[in-house]
């Protein structure tokens, strides 16, 4: 029941290149937050509750990181906020390290969803004919991050944190890429007419929704330009409020695979419902006297 990870490669990879264009482009606290609650409800929904929150625990430990080292490495700002080893915390620096913790947790949660969509086979799908090397390339390091910490998390729990550890851990993740590339190699990847991938034409329906992404994409970016608004933190902080048919472009595009799961969840739901309420008579057999 994952309607966006049926879909064709592009359009998983024009929707998260759009969704990281407008967040970046707009850069809103509000909308930031908003983009992190709803990427966290969707990745939920994909990977479970176990790797879900093992992912708000890591992405959290990020975000403090960059919350507490803003205000000590950035001095600007007009409002005195304290004094910590004859240095100026500023109030103003405290906010961006704020925003910025936000749009950093925003961003990962995002690429986590994506790496998690966008899969070895839709990469070779997407740009093995025009981009071989690169297609292999992109797809390896994809599937090394999440087989890296299987093999972490393996390897602590018997072991423990050591430096030996690391190296032994980087050691099998250079091995599995060069095994990987000299199979590739001796498979004649990229050569001629030997290279194998999976072409996948895009529907009708598919073509729509990309032109609409880059509708959603250009219409708020236009209007910020446009329209003037200003998110600043030095040496002020000044935050314009969004308009509302931005907020109402945002809710829909942000909120829509998440939609898109419900509305096939609840169709699956009505039709199970259907199957197994619809008694079907089962006739009893005679038996001979």
């Amino acid at each position: 029941m994952n309607p966006l990870g049926r879909s064709h490669p592009m359009v998983i990879l024009l929707y998260y290149v759009s969704a990281a264009v407008l967040m970046t482009a707009v850069s809103h606290p509000l909308l930031n937050g908003m983009i992190w609650v709803m990427s966290l409800f969707y990745y939920f929904s994909l990977a479970g509750m176990r790797k879900g929150l093992r992912m708000v625990w890591y992405s959290l430990g990020t975000g403090v990181l960059c919350l507490i080292l803003n205000p000590l490495l950035n001095h600007r700002g007009e409002t005195l906020f304290c004094m910590l080893g004859g240095q100026r915390i500023t109030w103003e620096a405290v906010q961006y390290g704020m925003h910025m913790a936000v749009l950093l947790l925003a961003a990962l949660l995002l690429f986590a969803c994506f790496s998690y969509l966008m899969t070895a086979e839709k990469i070779m799908t997407l740009m093995g004919k025009r981009m071989p090397s690169f297609a292999l390339l992109f797809s390896m390091i994809l599937r090394s991050v999440p087989r890296a910490g299987r093999d972490f998390r393996m390897m602590s729990s018997l072991h423990g944190s050591h430096p030996s550890m690391w190296s032994a851990l980087m050691g099998m993740v250079l091995e599995d890429s060069v095994a990987r590339s000299l199979s590739m190699k001796s498979r004649h990847y990229g050569m001629g007419l030997r290279s194998s991938y999976y072409y996948k034409r895009m529907k009708g329906i598919e073509i729509c929704l990309c032109l609409l992404f880059a509708a959603a994409v250009a219409a708020p970016v236009a209007g910020q330009r446009l329209g003037g608004l200003r998110v600043r933190f030095f040496p002020s902080v000044r935050i314009d409020s969004l308009p509302v048919w931005m907020w109402i472009i945002f809710i829909v595009f942000y909120s829509l695979p998440l939609l898109w799961r419900g509305k096939e969840g609840l169709s699956w739901h009505l039709s199970r419902r259907r199957i197994i309420g619809s008694s079907i008579p089962v006739k009893k057999s005679r038996r001979c006297t």
